[in-house]
């Protein structure tokens, strides 16, 4: 899968020796690449989808993925992954989860940042530690520029019948953010 700038590239098209994994490469504003592509997550067993890309007002960016098998405490279903890295390209964490339910699938997440660095991952998760546990609920996390958790993971929708999925997010210059979704 092919990130550039938030943009999720066609998988529909590309064609994986093994299983997938999350690269990533920088652009001038022209378009024209800085550097070369970098492979995002660390854990390559299992397929590694859906990711998303955030930026920070230095240009440092953090990656949150969906793993199909996770190296942290998630080994039920799929898992939430994110890795933070610094403005030239070079991670400044190693791979970590996000979700800290870790009952059934949590999955396709979006993140967003703050221009400090702070971010927010929001996903779709299969089992709730919130009260929407009829099928899917939107799960997110908050973390400060280094990465380390404000809070605890929390349910964003109220509405709590049927499917929510497929979240956006996006955060302002003052740390607040907003989630939308398919309901």
């Amino acid at each position: 899968t092919v990130i550039k700038d938030g943009f999720h590239g066609d998988t529909s098209r590309m064609f994986y020796v093994g299983e997938p994994s999350i690269q990533a490469r920088r652009f001038q504003l022209t378009a024209n690449p800085i550097g070369e592509p970098c492979q995002v997550d660390s854990h390559t067993e299992g397929e590694q989808d859906f990711p998303d890309v955030a930026l920070d007002a230095r240009g440092n960016f953090v990656v949150a993925w969906q793993s199909d098998t996770s190296p942290g405490p998630d080994a039920d279903a799929a898992s939430v992954q994110a890795r933070r890295h610094s403005a030239a390209g070079t991670p400044d964490s190693v791979q970590f989860q996000v979700n800290t339910y870790t009952t059934t699938a949590q999955e396709v997440p979006a993140v967003a940042s703050d221009p400090l660095g702070d971010f927010v991952v929001a996903w779709s998760g299969y089992g709730s530690a919130g009260t929407d546990t009829d099928s899917s609920s939107i799960q997110a996390q908050r973390f400060d520029s280094a990465g380390v958790p404000q809070g605890g993971q929390f349910q964003a929708n109220t509405y709590t019948t049927s499917t929510q999925a497929y979240p956006s997010v996006a955060m302002d210059s003052n740390g607040d953010f907003v989630s939308a979704w398919q309901s």
